[in-house]
């Protein structure tokens, strides 16, 4: 057996045995399991084909600059169940979270996450939250998931991608100009909150958790759903970041990564930044994540 490959079983095409090899490698239950959290190549070699669940997981968006920021939306989730891959090499590419938006003045919104991919297999990347400043917010951007609104003058969340992410929450320009406040990023599951006044920063969106959520089968020709099941863990993906507020409110960011307050979102899990309460830079957003697991023979 060659160093490196681990031996699946016979494929339907011939006698030689399947085995692939790239990123980490476990196991649970009767599933092996191939993690990559940096670029890297999936191979397949053998005989016949090797039925795989992939998860696709881009990087998250930033939060814009200046207190009362919107949070990133989460990057785009795709799933794929039961894909056939023939012998063969794939690219695979981990989708960096965005930069902050920059300069304490608050001129600018947060950065798009960048897009994750399994070689054709895409998901977008997040949508950057809008700045909080005086003279320049405007709607979040779109994404994976939506950016939230940045504060003043109450500003659109942006939109997510259909079947990878949600929308984000919009922004609330104070009754009493003592707090404005943003909204919070779209996650994969939900969308972001918005704003609810004076010091209420908008939630981020939630992102699936594995295991349990029913989510878009990327796979099917048609509409239908499945259990997102990967690596049995409970952890959750691409949840989007929390608005910010320019009295220090908090907000969360959604479970999947997404940040809090004044918090990066998370590595490795698609996580929106959450939007900033101070006079200081967005919070970039967390890096994408692809898995891909089949049963061991």
């Amino acid at each position: 057996m060659p160093f490196g490959y681990r031996v699946l079983g016979f494929g339907s095409g011939g006698s030689v045995p399947l085995s692939a090899t790239g990123g980490t490698e476990s196991d649970y239950s009767t599933y092996t399991v191939h993690t990559f959290t940096s670029s890297d190549t999936f191979i397949v070699a053998g005989g016949g084909s090797l039925a795989c669940d992939i998860l696709v997981v881009a990087g998250g968006g930033a939060s814009g600059a200046h207190r009362g920021s919107g949070g990133g939306g989460a990057g785009g989730f795709k799933y794929y169940s039961q894909r056939a891959l023939s012998a063969g090499s794939y690219t695979v590419t981990i989708g960096a979270g965005g930069a902050p938006g920059g300069g304490g003045s608050g001129t600018g919104n947060g950065g798009d996450g960048a897009n994750s991919s399994f070689a054709s297999l895409v998901a977008t990347g997040g949508g950057g939250g809008s700045n909080g400043n005086y003279s320049g917010p405007g709607p979040g951007n779109d994404g994976g998931s939506g950016g939230g609104g940045g504060a003043r003058n109450t500003q659109a969340g942006g939109s997510g991608a259909a079947n990878q992410g949600n929308d984000g929450g919009s922004s609330c320009t104070s009754s009493t100009n003592t707090d404005d406040t943003g909204g919070g990023g779209g996650g994969s599951a939900a969308a972001g909150q918005d704003a609810g006044g004076d010091f209420v920063a908008g939630d981020g969106g939630a992102g699936y958790r594995d295991g349990t959520s029913t989510v878009y089968d990327w796979e099917a020709a048609d509409d239908s759903t499945v259990t997102f099941n990967i690596n049995g863990t409970t952890n959750y993906y691409a949840g989007g970041g929390a608005g910010g507020s320019e009295r220090g409110n908090s907000a969360s960011g959604g479970v999947g990564g997404g940040g809090d307050n004044d918090v990066i979102g998370v590595a490795n899990t698609g996580g929106g930044g959450g939007g900033v309460n101070t006079l200081i830079d967005g919070k970039t957003g967390g890096s994408g994540i692809v898995i891909v697991r089949y049963t061991t023979l």
